[in-house]
């Protein structure tokens, strides 16, 4: 499931209320626009591992996934796939690494009003 959060911090509730309106326990969740800062608690979820991605120097912006913690599946991050070019593309990915199967990787991704798509390039050339 994604969610556009505008302020994980100031709408948690709606959050919470947004996943409860499904009547179903989501084993991933994918966030943008966070605008999480870096002395700020990203929301805690409970039964939730969070990994996240967050602006330095400007407010807005940022990206994170939720995964459900009793998976019956390990995952890592990706750093290597998780491009964060302030202002321009805001990635954060994860790996799935099931025991039987093809390992899966899921991503969230931000792209900021007024970008350019052609900042993102990156981004495609990884994927």
């Amino acid at each position: 499931m994604h969610y556009n959060a505008r302020s994980l911090v100031k709408h948690d509730d709606k959050l919470k209320e947004f996943i409860d309106l499904f009547n179903t326990n989501f084993s991933i969740i994918g966030v943008t626009e966070t605008w999480e800062r870096q002395t700020a608690k990203v929301l805690d979820l409970e039964g939730y591992e969070c990994f996240s991605q967050y602006r330095q120097s400007k407010r807005g912006g940022g990206c994170c996934i939720f995964i459900k913690k009793d998976l019956s599946v390990n995952y890592k991050l990706r750093t290597d796939l998780s491009i964060f070019d302030e202002g321009k593309i805001e990635t954060v990915f994860i790996e799935l690494l099931p025991k039987k199967g093809k390992n899966i990787i899921i991503g969230t991704v931000y792209r900021p009003p007024g970008a350019k798509y052609s900042d993102s390039s990156t981004l495609w050339k990884i994927l």
